[in-house]
Parts: structure tokens; C-alpha cells; sequence
């Protein structure tokens, strides 16, 4: 029982938060449907006019890093990069422990060289890499998948490419002897890639939901009032009142809608299919008239109310409040987040989350804040940001808090960051380490090949009162070149050994001599590194 109650109060969350989002994000999409000067349509225009200034401000900027992430989820491209590192530690006896030296000259001698290829039209992907240690390879591996199999290679475990068909994986799975229960067949990552929506269907899956939002939500939830002061500013204020009923009204409507959206259901199903999971476990449609029948269980004895503070067009102060529960357990969440723009050189942003609940006198808190200047080719950005969570059991709160300041140019970022872990664990006694760190990237283009080099560097303190003061750092470097369009190889992997057709005596006999040749890999690499 406390179990399917658990489960119950965890749907009612899930719901409770769905409203939220849709009521104070989402659903301000809907309210443009209605094109006139009601409150309603006011919200909506300065909360368009709010997002797409946010927009603007940073799409001059890291261009070439963006069309990256663009351009690599619609066309063919390949990849040929390499990543190596650098540790460091300082400080303290347990610094300069001979183990510790041993593992810094190993981790900074090491460098992963890889390749990737991807060709949406014929579903095939490849993926190789090369880890070496001071020039030395340690081993080599490659992937090669096309629409209907699946093959890998690790020369130095069997020279040969070993494959399988995509849709006898559960077949071989139970050949060994394994549960395939769910793994009806391998998932194509090519399919993965292309498995989350294209920024058309989402809108026009979003705009079919905040219709029915907008039918839910008439202009009686809604009131303006001119000449509001608020943070010693004067506003139009857009005020959005949603009773118990009407928040429960609106949930049901749009769960109803869910419920028969193929769209939805279809997108479930392929995570789940490349998840290894059968669709018919999905239950999709059982799943959500659970969450219809428990609507009536969600408790908001003052409803949902938001508040927005509008200036010049733009809302530049948001709240959202809303208490969930009974007079046994009761919660309330309040949030604001704040937009100020000045000019075209200058904003400020902020976001302010509380939570508390009783009477287990818990609470969480997130604050946000975001400072941007531009002068000249930069943006000079400065960050802050802080949660703290506590309750009754606790000796003191767990806290993190951080800064961080970056610099955008054209196709370039640099970036410091500070990260406070505080006392993590609840207990006064335990101290956490401090993280900083920096983090550079640039990226050029040429003939459609884009050049991308990224550098990260992490240093984490500790202070220990036994051990003395240890900071250990470790730096990372990734160079690849990003090529679009032209001719992609992939391996030959007609004389493959197929697993699938293999006999067990003959899947033994494979076993055993990649067995045989890992042993000798691993004692000829020992041998050439002083057998350390």
C-alpha cells in the first residue's frame, strides 16, 4: 500500500508540474490565437516579443559552433578528431605519493584518436578510435552499422570483422544463455539520432495542445491593470487567476488529448524500440487514463495564479504561484523570473524557484542570474546560480553555488568558472572540494569543414586537516575537423563472421582465442612499459 501510494503521489507531481509548464510557458503560445487587445492577447505578444529578444541577443555569436549542431542532426558528415589530457596534482603528501605520480604520467601520455561517419539516406554509421599511450597504440576498435546489421572490430582481440543481423539480436542474446526479455532487436543509431523531432513537428504538435489549452482558458482567468509599481518600476500588469477546477479542467483536457495523439505515442514507441524495449510494453494509453483518473486527487486550494509585469512590450518580471495539498500535507512553490533588457549592449536575467513543504519543514531553493554586455565583437556574460536544499533532519543545509564568466565572439567562447559544493552532505562534519576551471572554443570553416578546437580545464581543492591542502588538475584538449557533404567510405564487411550463424561450438572456439589474443595483447603492452 505505502508503495502504490508513493507511485500515486509521484503522478500527482508529474501532473501538478505538467500544469505549471504549460500554464506559465507554453500556454502562452495558445493566448495568440486570440489577435485583440484583451489581456490575454497583451500577455501573449510581450511574451513573444520577451523570447525572441533573448534570441537575438546571442545568434551573432558561436555561429559556426551552432550550424555544428544544426547541420549534423539533417546531413551526412564525418568527423576526424582526437582527444588527450593532461593530470596534475599539487599539494600535500597524498600529491606527490609515488602511486599518484605513476597514474598523472600515465593519463598525461595517453590519446584517443577517432573517426566518425554518418549517412542518413542509407541508415549507415561508423565509428572508430586509436588509444595511444606516449605513441604506443594500446588498442584499436571499430563500429559499423547499416539498415539491416550490426559489426564491430577490435584488431588486436580478432582480426576479423564480427556481425549480426539487427533483428536476430534477442536470437543470439538467448544463445548465450542471457534474458533478451524486451531486446527484440538492436536499435539503429542512425534512427536514434533522428529519433527526436524537427523543430516543425514540435511546433506543430505544440500549437494542436495550446488550442486546447486556449478553449480551456477563457478571458475570465484573466485581468490588466495600468500603472502598477512593482521593484520601484511602473507597469502593466497582466494578471492569470486559474481556480482548483478549472487547473483540473485543463489537465484532463489535455491528458484527454494525449491519449489518442498517434504523433506522441509513435515517438514513445521509437525511444523505446531503440531502448531495446518491445513497444506493446509501452501501454501508452493505459498509462495516462491513470493519470486522468487521479486529476481529481491534485489538491490546489488556492488554484494557479501568475502575475506579469510588462514594459515597452517586453515582461519583464514573472510570477508564479501555486500551494498543492492539504491541510495534513501541504506545499507551496513560488517562482519568478525576471527579463531586464538595456539597449541593444545590455540585459540582466534572473530565476528564483522556491518549494516548501509540511511538515516535514523542507525546502528547496534554485536562484539564477545572468549579466550580458556587449562591446565591440564580445558579449561579456557573468553567471550565478545556487541551490539549497533542507529539511528537518539535518544538521545544516546542502548547498551548491557557483559563478561563471564568458566571453562570445563571432565563432569563439572563453570561459572561467567556479563551482562551491558546500557542505553536500547534510553534515556538518564532511567538507566538499571546490571545482574551477576554464573553457575555450573556436571554430572555423572552410570548403563546408569546419575546424573545431576545445580546450577544458578543471582544478579541484580539497582541504583536508590530516592529509593538508591537495588541488589536483587535469586538462583536456579536443581537435576535429567537422566535414559536411562529399564521398563517405565505409568498411567492406562482406567476409564478416556472423554471430548469428555461427554454431556454439564454433561461438566457443571464437571465445576462447579472443581470450587467447587479449592475454598476449595485454602481456606484450606490460612487457614494452617496464611490466608495470
Amino acid at each position: 500500500m505505502a508503495e502504490q501510494a508513493k507511485k500515486k503521489n509521484m503522478k500527482t507531481w508529474i501532473i501538478v508540474l505538467v500544469t505549471v509548464l504549460i500554464v506559465g510557458g507554453g500556454g502562452a503560445t495558445a493566448f495568440g490565437l486570440l489577435l485583440n487587445n484583451s489581456p490575454m492577447a497583451v500577455y501573449t505578444e510581450a511574451q513573444i516579443n520577451t523570447l525572441e529578444d533573448q534570441e537575438e541577443r546571442m545568434e551573432d555569436y558561436n555561429k559556426n559552433a551552432r550550424s555544428i549542431a544544426e547541420r549534423t542532426l539533417e546531413e551526412d558528415y564525418g568527423v576526424d578528431g582526437s582527444l588527450s589530457m593532461n593530470v596534475n596534482a599539487k599539494g600535500g603528501e597524498a600529491a606527490q605519493s609515488p602511486n599518484l605520480m605513476l597514474v598523472k604520467s600515465i593519463l598525461s601520455g595517453i590519446e584517443l584518436n577517432y573517426e566518425q561517419k554518418t549517412k542518413y539516406e542509407t541508415k549507415e554509421i561508423y565509428g572508430g578510435f586509436d588509444l595511444q599511450m606516449q605513441g604506443q597504440s594500446l588498442g584499436s576498435a571499430n563500429f559499423y552499422q547499416d539498415e539491416t546489421n550490426t559489426s564491430f572490430q577490435a584488431p588486436f582481440l580478432y582480426d576479423q570483422y564480427l556481425t549480426f543481423e539487427n533483428d536476430r539480436f534477442k536470437e543470439l542474446i538467448e544463445r548465450t544463455g542471457e534474458s533478451a526479455e524486451g531486446m527484440e532487436t538492436f536499435p539503429n543509431f542512425v534512427d536514434s539520432m533522428q529519433a527526436s523531432l524537427e523543430p516543425e513537428e514540435a511546433n506543430e504538435i505544440l500549437k494542436d495542445y495550446v488550442e486546447t489549452i486556449a478553449e480551456q482558458l477563457g478571458e475570465d482567468q484573466f485581468s490588466m491593470e495600468d500603472g502598477v509599481e512593482f521593484e520601484g518600476e511602473s507597469y502593466k500588469k497582466v494578471t492569470l487567476d486559474v481556480s482548483e477546477e478549472k487547473s483540473q479542467e485543463l489537465i484532463t483536457a489535455v491528458l484527454e488529448q494525449l491519449k489518442e495523439d498517434e504523433r506522441v505515442k509513435e515517438i514513445l514507441e521509437t525511444q523505446a524500440n531503440l531502448n531495446g524495449l518491445p513497444s506493446e510494453e509501452i501501454q501508452f494509453a493505459t498509462s495516462v487514463q491513470e493519470a486522468i483518473d487521479n486529476v481529481d486527487q491534485i489538491k490546489l486550494p488556492e488554484g494557479i495564479k501568475m502575475e506579469a509585469y510588462i514594459k515597452d512590450e517586453i515582461i519583464e518580471h514573472q510570477l508564479l504561484m501555486m500551494t498543492i495539498g492539504d491541510e495534513e500535507s501541504q506545499g507551496e512553490i513560488s517562482m519568478q523570473f525576471d527579463y531586464l533588457p538595456d539597449g541593444e549592449e545590455r540585459y540582466e536575467k534572473a530565476l528564483t524557484l522556491d518549494v516548501t513543504s509540511q511538515p516535514d519543514e523542507a525546502s528547496f531553493q534554485l536562484n539564477y542570474s545572468e549579466t550580458g554586455n556587449a562591446s565591440g565583437e564580445d558579449l561579456k556574460v557573468d553567471y550565478t546560480f545556487g541551490t539549497t536544499i533542507e529539511d528537518s533532519t539535518m544538521e545544516q543545509p546542502v548547498k551548491l553555488e557557483g559563478t561563471a564568466n564568458a566571453v562570445y565572439r563571432e565563432n569563439s567562447v572563453e570561459a572561467q568558472f567556479n563551482v562551491d559544493l558546500g557542505e553536500l552532505s547534510g553534515q556538518a562534519a564532511v567538507a566538499s572540494p571546490q571545482f574551477s576551471g576554464t573553457y575555450k572554443q573556436e571554430t572555423t570553416e572552410e570548403d563546408d569543414t569546419f575546424k573545431q578546437d576545445i580546450e577544458l580545464g578543471i582544478e579541484a581543492g580539497i582541504e583536508d586537516p590530516t592529509l593538508g591542502n591537495q588541488n589536483f588538475e587535469v586538462t583536456f584538449n579536443v581537435n576535429q575537423d567537422v566535414a559536411f557533404g562529399g564521398d563517405l567510405s565505409f568498411p567492406d564487411t562482406e567476409g564478416a563472421v556472423n554471430l548469428a550463424d555461427a554454431t556454439d561450438e564454433e561461438l566457443q572456439q571464437l571465445a576462447q582465442e579472443i581470450e587467447m589474443n587479449f592475454q598476449s595483447h595485454v602481456g606484450q603492452f606490460m612487457g614494452g612499459f617496464g611490466g608495470f
